[in-house]
């Protein structure tokens, strides 16, 4: 059984400085003075059975600082939610495999949404909320028969349950795919001449996801596939058994696709194909 709670207090100063055009000079108003403090509870609960079942509950709150301030120069508020969940966890006894499945239901509140005024064009105000209920499965093994392995999905209904903008009730917030899944596998040599190399790869999928806040179009679905390969050289040169050199390439094909949108005229491609190495030390 766990059982926490906590106490923030946050002070934001913030002064909006104005050009003026005709003197070329800034202004340089009074700082704002904005605090606030909120306390958050938590709570959970897990048995473990001797068959490698264990069923858990959990409830915690959230209280999230936003820096910034509307088009008057108000400080945004904390934003604050909470969720609940329930789920399973699963060990079979012997093996080294863990399972879990999971649903949860997250709410939040003082969401950031554009500014609907023609004037206030680059704003934010603070009338959105979002609800968002789904589902979790995932499978994880370490160390069998050489593999690590991990594959999860993930379900997500996110709904906007406040909002300023007329017929956005009930709407799936932009960005906020329902389905994503991915699975990843990397493979370590044991003996032999590949001895202290590991090989990995994985794939992720990501659904359709919202263009705008009235749903009216989806940004297309987008599968990328990455690679890993490292090599502790203490396998081969024992003065340096705490180092090791890595190669990680992701969006292996170099996928062209959406990442993002903030409106159905803006929208952002996603990253390309990304190759970094790195040499890695430990003591």
């Amino acid at each position: 059984m766990l059982l926490g709670a906590r106490y923030d207090q946050l002070e934001q100063d913030q002064k909006t400085r104005s050009l003026n055009t005709a003197t070329g000079i800034f202004s340089n108003p009074a700082w704002t003075f904005a605090p606030d403090h909120g306390f958050t509870y938590n709570g959970g609960l897990i048995y473990n059975f001797a068959n490698g079942i264990a069923p858990y509950a959990s409830y915690s709150q959230t209280f999230t600082p936003t820096a910034g301030t509307d088009f008057f120069g108000r400080a945004f508020v904390p934003v604050t939610g909470d969720q609940k969940e329930v789920g399973v966890k699963y060990m079979p006894p012997g093996y080294d495999i863990l399972m879990s499945a999971a649903v949860f239901d997250i709410t939040q509140y003082n969401v950031l949404t554009r500014d609907l005024a023609a004037v206030h064009t680059g704003f934010s105000v603070q009338t959105s909320s979002v609800e968002s209920q789904g589902g979790e499965l995932e499978i994880k093994t370490t160390h069998l028969y050489g593999f690590n392995i991990s594959a999860a999905y993930t379900y997500l209904d996110a709904k906007v349950i406040a909002t300023n903008t007329a017929g956005g009730l009930g709407k799936h917030p932009v960005g906020i795919p329902m389905n994503s899944a991915s699975l990843w596998t990397t493979y370590r040599f044991a003996g032999g001449e590949l001895a202290g190399l590991t090989l990995g790869g994985g794939v992720r999928w990501v659904g359709d996801q919202p263009v705008d806040a009235l749903n009216t179009l989806p940004v297309p679905s987008f599968t990328l596939y990455d690679l890993t390969a490292r090599y502790e050289l203490g396998a081969r040169f024992p003065t340096l058994k705490n180092w090791d050199v890595a190669l990680n390439v992701k969006n292996l094909l170099d996928t062209r696709y959406v990442g993002s949108c903030d409106d159905a005229q803006d929208c952002y491609y996603g990253p390309g194909r990304n190759i970094t190495g790195t040499l890695r030390a430990r003591w």
